[in-house]
């Protein structure tokens, strides 16, 4: 596919994904949904791979379907056979007892199942013919793109996060590199019960083609199916993946979606986890593991920590955290959130972008600003991981699993830090503790509410859409007003009151 072609195809699906992500109504949500599936199904490379981390973070099955099981034809073995024969010097029958001419299709590569004379099972992926051209346009196009609008305005740096993007993209279509990190994930996992990693066949593998042991289960398609236990058992193995790669592998699967794993369950209905592609797996350095594991630790010390030695400790720029100063105890707060308290926690109550957001309003492009782009590399991954809990629907006890996942020198150090950080579940750093909202009807109490003062996070949820519309009608801007009240440290008072067809409505903190 030419460049210019790529170009208009790539911006066309930008928009479409766009164009769903801000729909507003089910119909105009159902309408752009609609124009996108059909746009997705000969999706190959980047778009493929966009497609597939925006869809984990839909709740929509018919979409999520389509994108994990791609439509797009696999090229035919007429065309495919050359290729292979010429990666592996001969043949085909002097190295495969059978050889499936069919194949399940990828974003950068078809799979096809065969046996070795050896009697061994694998999958043969092999490169799509032209794709690292088409990789190397896209590459291009988002070079091209230019450093305007916020990411020009709040200093950006747009440049690090392009060749960051560009050179995980590139090395994706290296073979050679993938199986030097499977062997290495293959020797971390090999005596894990439950977490199974294919054996990589270095020797019979290339650039181009790269040989691997066939995983026997099935995809992630029908997650909700599975028992209580099941999903709750799957959720434990997928974060305890995530840990275990990170703390012992010193890696990240940085295309983390159920596209790249299996599961498998026995005669007993026990679940068993299994990873398929490592494509995208990317080195995280010593320092960016510990600055992470003492973001966590201490994320509910901030009297104890301060705030913005634990960001600049995870790549953060310190002179740009300077302008955010105040609030950057209540976002480390939000960030170690899942690892506090002593049960397990629902990711869907996290909605960490979105609460940075309410705690720093405008200001919030100066923490994006303000990031590395390897940690942008660790949140993308994890993002993808929550992607799949929240399809699971299970809370999950991220602390234990990263207690049990670190390495030994590690463990006690982090139960001692972790217990003395979150004995209790956090609160603003604030001198306010309680939010109180109280409706009258005249002389008569309708309502009066007392909510931890956490709940100010979701204060426009807390009332009907009418009361919404009618406060916003004597301009009250609610987010404005919570963003406020955070930038000024929270301190008890008044926050509003407004009446509208003989109600008064009042909310403070105390």
């Amino acid at each position: 596919m030419g460049f210019i072609k790529q170009t208009f195809r790539t911006a066309r699906q930008a928009q479409l994904w766009k164009n769903y992500i801000r729909a507003e109504t089910e119909s105009s949500k159902e309408m752009a949904k609609n124009a996108l599936l059909k746009s997705i199904g000969n999706d190959k490379g980047l778009t493929m791979k966009i497609g597939q981390f925006l869809a984990s973070h839909s709740s929509d099955q018919e979409l999520k379907s389509t994108v994990y099981n791609n439509n797009s034809p696999a090229y035919s073995f007429k065309k495919i056979q050359p290729l292979l024969e010429e990666e592996i010097g001969g043949d085909i029958s002097s190295l495969f007892i059978s050889f499936q001419e069919e194949a399940e299709t990828a974003s950068l590569g078809q799979v096809h199942k065969a046996q070795l004379k050896s009697g061994e099972v694998v999958a043969v992926k092999i490169q799509y013919p032209g794709i690292r051209e088409e990789i190397e346009n896209q590459v291009r196009l988002f070079g091209l793109t230019p450093n305007i609008g916020p990411s020009k305005k709040w200093g950006i740096p747009l440049s690090s996060y392009k060749n960051t993007i560009s050179n995980l993209l590139k090395s994706e279509v290296q073979y050679d590199i993938e199986a030097d990190f499977g062997k290495n994930i293959y020797t971390l996992f090999k005596d894990h019960p439950h977490i199974e990693t294919p054996f990589f066949y270095s020797e019979l593998s290339s650039d181009w083609v790269l040989v691997q042991s066939w995983m026997d289960g099935e995809p992630l398609n029908h997650l909700q199916d599975l028992s209580t236990e099941q999903r709750r058992d799957f959720a434990d193995l997928l974060v305890e993946f995530y840990f275990l790669l990170m703390a012992k592998g010193g890696v990240v699967q940085s295309d983390f979606h159920r596209g790249n794993f299996k599961i498998k369950t026995n005669e007993n209905q026990k679940i068993t986890l299994q990873a398929l592609d490592f494509g995208a797996v990317r080195v995280v350095t010593h320092k960016m593991v510990q600055g992470l594991v003492n973001l966590v630790c201490h994320g509910g010390m901030a009297s104890q920590a301060d705030p913005i030695t634990l960001l600049t400790e995870v790549g953060f720029d310190p002179e740009k955290l300077k302008h955010i100063a105040p609030q950057c105890g209540e976002i480390v707060r939000l960030i170690a959130e899942p690892f506090s308290g002593v049960h397990r926690y629902d990711i869907k109550n996290w909605k960490l972008f979105d609460r940075i957001k309410v705690v720093l309003g405008e200001d919030h492009w100066w923490f994006r600003s303000a990031g590395d782009p390897e940690f942008l590399l660790v949140m993308r991954s994890f993002q993808g991981l929550l992607g799949i809990l929240n399809e699971l629907n299970m809370p999950v006890s991220f602390k234990d699993l990263l207690i049990k996942s670190a390495p030994d020198q590690w463990a006690n150090s982090l139960k001692s830090k972790i217990s003395k950080s979150h004995i209790e579940a956090p609160q603003l750093n604030t001198l306010a503790t309680r939010l109180h909202v109280q409706v009258t009807e005249g002389c008569v109490e309708k309502a009066n509410m007392s909510l931890a003062i956490t709940c100010i996070y979701d204060l426009k949820h807390l009332l009907d859409l009418e009361t919404q519309k009618k406060i916003k009608e004597q301009g009250i801007d609610l987010d404005k007003l919570v963003h406020d009240f955070l930038k000024k440290g929270g301190t008890p008072g008044r926050l509003f009151e407004a009446s509208y067809s003989g109600k008064k409505i009042k909310v403070w903190a105390e």
